[in-house]
């Protein structure tokens, strides 16, 4: 597992695009004598062509929002950030510094090469590295990508909080996903990366280590270099096989917590939306109705009537333009006031039905796997794509491949290869 901390940005519609499109390729040199209308409609030139959720993306998956739209999921995360003042009113909390700049939080989490892990299993460890950050009730975009040799997931997180308008540090996030990953790996029994086991264990020591080596996920596994430091996990046979099937456990518990997800999602979403538009309009007519009101004497005296503010009555039938524009300005603080509380009734929404679903998960996983659910062929496939890596370290699997083996259920049942979840207390790594 290799976490990699993005720069802050300011723009979530900037990330979105560049994780659901295509990579521009390198534009070709393009002649600086052309008219500039030719070169932009050149469709030849690769710079400007771009397809949209291309083979790249796998999957996409929201956390703590009402839709599974990445593009709405930006803007609901955009329209957060923008309303943090208004929320932090909402929440009885003092207004006080400067708005947050960069409210766009972005890592990724890539996998060792060779390694295929399901949705499940991708979506659990980027659920899981937020409860690292602090930050796993935020907003959140997912998007899984395979258009590299690794397998790999980008995050991005809303950085204030929809319930009160603050925003999470970030501060120490590297070293907080170092030790997150250091865990998950020692969770799935399969230390892949020993310099940052040394590391953190120098770190706790109160040392100040600073890895020099750190790049991204694609050039750390590519150059022979700085290679990966392995550290031979020592599982025998049986021990695979109780790995086998915990994955299946997995799977089994994420298909009945995804339902929920999606059946919660068509109820929201719609629902939602109609609450949205009809805010819009309302407050669309009251704009109209000001606008309309200002431009006559009476709709003047009218307004500053039911403001109850008679100092401003004279001025205001004068209509002067201060007093106009200090009507204008209330109104408009009044209606983010309104679309904050709203989008904050609705983030409550969303992340019930995120706690839910999390909560069936965890239900499942803790319920015991049925026998019929594990046989022979669902542990083969299982086990497959490691065949190659299990027996380059010498892991012998005649007896899950042979005929003549006993039943891997029943080996699975024996106590010294029951799935020891106990392994997990104290640990941010779900199930």
């Amino acid at each position: 597992m290799v976490p990699k901390v993005h720069q802050s940005g300011r723009s979530f519609r900037g990330v979105t695009e560049y994780c659901l499109n295509d990579k521009r390729p390198d534009p070709k040199p393009r002649d600086p004598d052309a008219p500039r209308q030719r070169r932009e409609q050149d469709e030849d030139n690769p710079s400007w062509t771009r397809r949209v959720m291309s083979e790249r993306v796998a999957w996409t998956q929201t956390l703590n929002l009402s839709t599974d739209d990445p593009y709405k999921a930006a803007r609901a995360m955009a329209a957060t950030a923008d309303y943090s003042q208004e929320l932090k009113q909402l929440a009885g909390i003092r207004n006080g510094g400067r708005r947050l700049e960069k409210p766009v939080c972005h890592y990724s989490l890539a996998w060792r090469e060779g390694e295929n892990p399901d949705r499940a299993t991708m979506v659990a460890a980027a659920r899981s590295s937020l409860v690292a950050l602090k930050m796993q009730g935020h907003q959140a975009l997912v998007v899984a990508h395979h258009d590299s040799k690794c397998a790999h997931v980008h995050v991005i997180v809303n950085r204030v909080s929809y319930e009160d308008g603050r925003a999470a540090k970030l501060s120490q996030s590297r070293l907080h996903l170092s030790r997150w990953a250091e865990r998950y790996e020692r969770y799935r029994g399969d230390i892949q990366c020993g310099r940052r086991v040394d590391h953190n264990r120098r770190r706790d020591a109160g040392e100040a280590v600073y890895d020099k080596q750190r790049q991204s996920a694609a050039r750390y596994h590519r150059h022979k270099e700085i290679s990966r430091q392995e550290i031979p996990d020592g599982r025998n046979e049986k021990e695979i096989v109780g790995a086998a099937i915990q994955r299946i456990h997995e799977r089994r518990a994420w298909n009945k917590c995804q339902a929920v997800l999606e059946e919660g999602l068509e109820r929201l979403d719609p629902k939602h939306t109609a609450a949205w538009s009809k805010l819009y309009s309302r407050q669309e007519n009251e704009k109209m109705k000001l606008e309309a009101d200002s431009n006559s004497i009476s709709g003047r005296a009218r307004v500053a009537v039911v403001q109850r503010n008679w100092r401003e009555l004279y001025d205001a039938i004068l209509g002067k333009e201060e007093v106009l524009s200090s009507w204008k300005a209330d109104l408009d603080q009044h209606h983010r006031t309104e679309r904050a509380e709203l989008g904050r009734g609705q983030g409550q929404e969303a992340a019930e039905l995120d706690r839910q679903a999390e909560a069936v998960y965890q239900r499942e996983i803790a319920a015991p796997l049925p026998a019929e659910e594990v046989t022979r062929e669902a542990l083969i496939r299982e086990i497959q794509p490691q065949m190659e890596r299990l027996e380059a370290e010498g892991v012998e699997l005649s007896s899950i491949t042979s005929e003549a083996a006993p039943d891997p259920y029943e080996l699975a049942r024996e106590r010294e290869f029951e799935i020891d979840r106990s392994r997990e207390r104290g640990m941010d790594i779900p199930m």
